[in-house]
């Protein structure tokens, strides 16, 4: 073609007259010409639009690809990161930033993310990072605290895949905190990647050229003069052989263009070449050039550079292997379920480990096998099998295979599956919580009605004193209404001395951390002035934070009640006081006349016994009984009121010296009765030493006295009881009975004649005084005809 071409070229220099007619040879070879040159332009476009139809194809399925990516951050609540090894960057999506109260926050370096682990953390969780990135791990993960836009922590665990190249070297570090996801982060970064890929696939035009049956070259197109760096004129009319092309790549394609001159059928093929770049990928079609009649003599070839599309399927496969692994590693059940049949077309592992049922088995059930049937209608009712995007769809009850019901916080996300219109339902199970929710509502129930039904006030003031919450007696009190509390302080509800003894008080709990008793007098809006006792106690928030509770009761008429129950008392005391001292003053003055009634019928007893009549003796006889009656009589009233008007401060007293000074103070009646007196170590006691000798001595004199026909047996004990000692005289005596037993301690009490036994009915009154005085009580244990035990404590401490 160069040579008659050129031939051509030569006439032109001198051309024929203008009537002189083209040869028909010359009009048949430019019309040849013409149809070639239409043909390879006409293919040029089918193979041009091929092209931009399988792009568009490879669009779609960085679409699909890209969709998966965006169902799995949206139905997922955890937090994904895509961290650019090499340029430091980290890309963030999903709501846990914002939960932590990062609003705004989608693309960071690695120390922003590093300064917000703990600082007891940072360096554990950064160096294992660092070690994992730098070793030939693929998986990372590591549980740390991170800290939220307030200051606050929060527990997280966080994992992540390496991706490395060739050499091993990581160059992308993919992971999930929680159960939140980066969405955003994450679609930007595949949109920018999708958007890199489709500018380089659509900014290389495919090489073209054309061949005849010996293999040479009939035309290049700009684009293959690129690839192969010659230009046309060093190409045409040349076989690759004759360039030099590698021996390998000449064969190749001197063999897969003679298959289609010898079949006549379209032939692909791939190859391989090296470029300054690297190893280019590269597939090539060769198409026969055939005429009306179906012959051909040319084919033409044209060249598609594959390699970025190779990445980018590799990307693609990488990325579907990673979403895979999110849907199937996320710690909560995941289903796929047909919208319109609601058949579960996947499940994850946590669904599988979680309810009990094999994957086997999920896939031949319907989503409505896992709810319980009487919740069935409503998610008839509710599903939409019209859904885009994605849906918070509430809150459900699922149940495990074992029967076991739970309920759920149900996401979901419209997607394709397999062909099929889906949606992809993430469920959290929020079981505890619901429970938790639930008892919290019951305990607010159970605290509202105890507040609002409680007489006394009760209110909770903030850290800064404003009220937040008060029951109705606060409320009452304060001539408030709820919806005021926000605005209100002790400084708007009380006079201003009132209001500072307040808050005072309210500083002192939150400094201390400890609860406050007082009283306040408080001037109510009728005018009235009141006394109220107040508690408050601290509700600590947190370390910093401390509000102050508390809860006050009108006291007014109690204290009124004690003041006044105050000055009877004193007003008693002062009588009872009096009343001692005119009982001993005249117990001791009726002593002087008594003692001169006493001599004068002991006078007449010993001068006129038995020398006037019968009569005269038996009067005599009564007039001193009486004289010596009334002077025991006065002797144990001046003993009873002595109990306190000549007391001693007490001191240690060792009552076994007491015991003994008793036993010889009542020698004669114990001789008389042949009683026996024994008695186990006793103890020593803060006392008063002749009152302790006294009491012995009463309770012995008893035991003795009202005795049966056995002889008298006394025991004395002592035993220590929670800080007392417990003294116990026991005899064998005739006993009483029990429903005396509070009657014997009263003044001049008696329980038999006094022809029997004799004496005053004062002696227990002495002992029971005595023994109060001492801090102690004292009672008595006995059966009739059995015995006796009259018992008294003492306290050990030192009492004044």
């Amino acid at each position: 073609m160069l040579t008659r071409t050129s031939s051509r070229n030569r006439r032109l220099k001198n051309p024929p007259p203008a009537e002189s007619p083209m040869e028909p040879i010359e009009l048949l070879f430019v019309l040849l010409f013409l149809v070639v040159v239409s043909s390879i332009a006409l293919y040029s476009y089918l193979r041009q639009l091929g092209r931009i139809r399988l792009l568009e194809r490879e669009v779609e399925q960085l679409n699909v690809v890209r969709d998966r990516f965006e169902l799995a951050s949206r139905a997922a609540r955890d937090a994904i990161w895509d961290y650019d090894v090499k340029n430091s960057k980290l890309h963030w999506r999903g709501d846990l930033l914002k939960d932590f109260g990062y609003e705004d926050v989608t693309t960071t370096d690695f120390h922003w993310w590093e300064d917000r682990v703990h600082e007891d953390d940072r360096d554990r969780v950064a160096g294992s990072v660092r070690t994992a990135l730098e070793s030939d791990a693929d998986f990372w993960s590591c549980s740390y605290r991170f800290r939220r836009a307030d200051g606050s922590f929060a527990d997280v665990h966080d994992r992540g895949y390496i991706l490395r190249n060739q050499d091993g070297q990581a160059h992308r570090f993919v992971g999930v905190i929680d159960d939140l996801t980066s969405q955003k982060e994450a679609e930007a970064s595949l949109g920018l990647k999708e958007a890199q890929f489709q500018a380089l696939t659509s900014s290389l035009p495919d090489p073209i050229a054309r061949f005849d049956r010996q293999l040479r070259h009939l035309y290049v197109n700009p684009a293959m003069e690129r690839v192969s760096g010659l230009s046309a004129e060093q190409v045409i009319g040349r076989t690759n052989r004759d360039l030099g092309l590698p021996g390998e790549l000449v064969n190749l394609w001197d063999r897969e263009i003679s298959r289609v001159f010898e079949t006549g059928d379209v032939n692909e093929f791939g190859f391989e070449i090296q470029s300054s770049g690297g190893p280019r990928y590269l597939v090539a079609r060769v198409a026969p050039e055939r005429r009306s009649d179906g012959t051909f003599d040319s084919v033409v070839s044209v060249v598609r550079d594959i390699t970025d599309l190779q990445k980018a399927e590799q990307e693609l496969e990488a990325r579907e292997r990673q979403y895979r692994l999110l849907f199937r590693s996320n710690p909560h059940p995941m289903f796929v379920f047909d919208v319109h049949t609601l058949e579960i077309l996947e499940v994850n592992d946590a669904a599988v480990d979680q309810y009990g049922y094999s994957r086997d088995e999920f896939q031949t059930m319907t989503i409505l096998d896992i709810r319980p049937e009487e919740d069935i209608p409503r998610l008839r009712d509710s599903h939409d099998p019209k859904l885009t995007g994605s849906k918070d769809a509430g809150h459900w009850r699922h149940h495990y295979k074992d029967g076991t019901v739970i309920e759920v916080e149900i996401y979901t996300h419209a997607t394709e599956f397999r062909g099929r219109q889906a949606e992809i339902a993430l469920a959290i199970n929020i079981t505890d919580r619901a429970e938790a929710e639930r008892a919290l509502r019951e305990s607010e129930a159970r605290f509202t009605a105890f507040m609002n039904n409680n007489p006394a006030a009760a209110w909770i003031k903030d850290e800064i004193g404003r009220y937040i919450y008060a029951n109705r007696a606060a409320l009452a009190v304060y001539q408030r209404t709820e919806e005021e509390l926000g605005v209100l302080d002790d400084e708007k509800l009380f006079s201003v001395d009132v209001a500072k003894s307040l808050i005072q008080n309210d500083e002192t709990v939150r400094r201390t951390r400890e609860p406050l008793h007082t009283y306040e007098t408080i001037d109510h809006p009728d005018g009235t002035r009141h006394i109220w006792m107040i508690v408050k106690f601290p509700l600590v928030l947190s370390q910093e934070v401390c509000h102050v509770g508390g809860f006050a009761l009108d006291v007014t008429d109690r204290v009124q009640a004690e003041e006044e129950l105050r000055e009877y008392a004193s007003a008693l005391e002062r009588s009872n006081r009096e009343l001692e001292q005119f009982a001993y003053v005249a117990s001791h003055d009726l002593q002087e006349p008594l003692r001169m009634v006493s001599s004068y019928t002991q006078l007449l007893a010993s001068r006129y016994q038995d020398k006037l009549d019968k009569d005269a003796n038996e009067f005599i006889g009564y007039a001193v009984e009486g004289a010596t009656r009334m002077q025991q009589l006065i002797d144990d009233l001046l003993a009873y009121s002595r109990v306190q008007s000549h007391k001693q401060a007490f001191s240690p007293v060792d009552l076994n010296e007491s015991l003994d000074a008793a036993i010889k103070n009542l020698a004669h009646p114990i001789q008389e009765s042949g009683a026996r007196i024994h008695h186990d170590p006793l103890p020593t006691v803060p006392a008063d030493e002749v009152q302790m000798q006294q009491v012995l001595q009463n309770l012995i004199s008893n035991a003795v006295k009202f005795r049966s026909r056995r002889t008298p047996d006394v025991h004395v004990s002592a035993r220590e009881e929670e800080g007392e000692w417990i003294v116990s005289v026991s005899d064998n005596g005739i006993g009483l009975d029990p429903s005396y037993q509070d009657r014997i301690f009263v003044i001049f009490q008696r329980l038999h004649s006094r022809n029997r036994y004799p004496g005053t009915g004062i002696g227990l009154a002495i002992c029971k005084r005595i023994v109060e005085r001492h801090g102690g009580r004292i009672w008595v244990e006995s059966t009739p005809d059995q015995g006796s035990t009259f018992s008294f404590s003492i306290p050990s401490g030192d009492r004044r």
